[in-house]
Formats: structure tokens, sequence, C-alpha cells
């Protein structure tokens, strides 16, 4: 199996639990953590999520399973193109 594919072939799964705990797994790498937005690299592709008093309660970094807590309001996968696009562009589609 060549290295391209290798993250693509994990299992990726989100569960949210009243809106207020968001655990996930297949979480390849946490590219930004601020209170009110994750920028998370997954197995199955880049994933916003957008929240308020957003916190990281464990990331298992080895193994891909991360737990956030807060108030989520959103939870949106970006492809290709939506990553070269404006912030504002995108709002506004």
């Amino acid at each position: 199996m060549n290295n391209t594919a290798n993250s693509y072939d994990k299992q990726h799964n989100i569960v949210l639990e009243n809106r207020k705990k968001l655990v996930l797994s297949g979480v390849i790498n946490v590219e930004s953590f601020e209170e009110d937005s994750v920028e998370l690299k997954t197995a199955l592709g880049d994933l916003s999520i957008r929240g308020e008093g957003l916190k990281m309660e464990s990331f298992v970094s080895d193994i891909g399973d991360l737990v956030v807590k807060g108030n989520i309001y959103a939870i949106v996968y970006m492809n290709d193109s939506s990553k070269k696009q404006g912030f504002f562009n995108r709002l506004f589609k």
C-alpha cells in the first residue's frame, strides 16, 4: 500500500452528543484550535467545526481520537475548491 492511500484507508466517525460534545475518530492532524473554531485534517478530508466555548477534552494523536466540548454550531467538510475561495465567498454562496 502506498503512503498517499494510508490516511484514507482509516475509519473516520463523528458522534455529536446534544450539540455539547463531539467525539471524532480518524483525525490525522489538528490544524488550529480556537474557542470558536477548530480546523482538522481527517482520513476523509479537511473538517471545520464552529461553535462557542470550544475546548479540547482529549486528543490521542497516534490513533486519531479527538473529543471537543462546547456549544457546537456547525460541522463542515471542506473540499479543495472551497479552500481556494475566501471565507466570505463560501459563507454567502
